[in-house]
């Protein structure tokens, strides 16, 4: 079951005063995508149902699998300002299984993970007594008090009621507290090139996609000062196309389909190198650095990580 959407999900302009950009399918739906002209957001005009979600989240689904390595996690921990800290108090929205919880802890930080859709199924083996199954959306979320950290990886997009979420966070930053969260880029160059194969838009649990000026929007809405945004995530011109990467290095002889196919010749090669790199494989090396900053300064990469900062009394 699908429903529409009659206002944007973050400023709750009505969708008349939404552009269309491309549509996508999903279970032979045509799902238009809009972006609001008030605040810039990118998003879905309909979508499936709250029981539809949940069914999205199952016990199979990667963010919740109870196998994930915590490399990645602890690459994340770095990019916290103020994370060398000790006992900073942090806010895991949506942490799956808890390997983020899990690698802040680690790094010192008094961390606590909550998520909405976790499975009952699903065995938290990193968070013990550190979860909340519990949705941000509703008030009950502001009983966990105040932190100085909040984040939400690849979480955001997900989230079927934006506005209240935002809202909620932001009101449980301590003065100087930081909300930090990254999305898919709504005005990427590979959702330009890709249009509708853009695998960001294709995956039905992704209802939204930022941008900078809804970053902005998000700013005024919560009086938190928009401290920094970083493009990142794969290069242009790989980034999200609608055909695995990793398949496409196992024998396909294209990435992406169409008229947008590239070849995997020796440049693809490099390409995939670097978004290996990129997305964390190098660690904290010099390389991984480096690839990152060109994915930034060059605005390239397919996502957007930003952080706001509760002003300080």
């Amino acid at each position: 079951m699908f429903i529409n959407i009659i206002s944007c999900p973050l400023c709750e302009a009505g969708v008349e005063n939404s552009s269309f950009k491309f549509s996508v399918s999903e279970e032979g739906h045509e799902i238009p995508i809009l972006e609001c002209v008030v605040c810039g957001l990118n998003y879905k005009s309909n979508h499936q149902a709250n029981h539809g979600l949940s069914s999205i989240y199952n016990s199979n689904y990667s963010h919740f699998s109870n196998d994930k390595s915590l490399t990645g996690y602890k690459g994340r921990i770095l990019r916290i300002p103020g994370s060398a800290t000790k006992g900073l108090r942090h806010l895991d929205y949506g942490c799956g299984n808890g390997s983020f919880v899990e690698a802040a802890l680690s790094n010192g930080l008094d961390s606590v993970g909550a998520d909405p859709f976790l499975p009952d199924t699903t065995h938290i083996r990193f968070l013990k007594n550190r979860f909340y199954k519990i949705d941000a959306a509703d008030e009950e979320i502001l009983s966990l008090g105040k932190f100085d950290v909040i984040t939400l990886w690849a979480v955001i997009e997900h989230l079927p009621r934006l506005r209240p979420t935002i809202l909620n966070l932001s009101k449980m930053l301590k003065p100087g507290g930081k909300l930090i969260f990254n999305s898919p880029y709504g005005k990427s160059l590979i959702s330009r090139f890709n249009g509708r194969h853009w695998k960001m838009a294709t995956l039905p649990e992704h209802l939204h996609f930022q941008t900078i000026d809804s970053l902005r929007y998000i700013s005024s809405l919560t009086g938190l000062t928009l401290k920094s945004v970083r493009n990142c995530g794969v290069p242009f011109p790989l980034g999200a196309n609608s055909n695995n990467i990793n398949d496409s290095v196992g024998g396909r002889r294209n990435i992406g389909s169409g008229d947008n196919a590239i070849p995997l010749n020796t440049i693809s090669k490099i390409l995939i190198f670097l978004r290996q790199i990129a997305l964390g494989g190098g660690g904290n090396n010099l390389m991984a650095k480096f690839i990152r900053k060109l994915i930034h300064l060059a605005h390239i990469g397919d996502h957007l990580e930003a952080v706001f900062q509760r002003p300080r009394i």
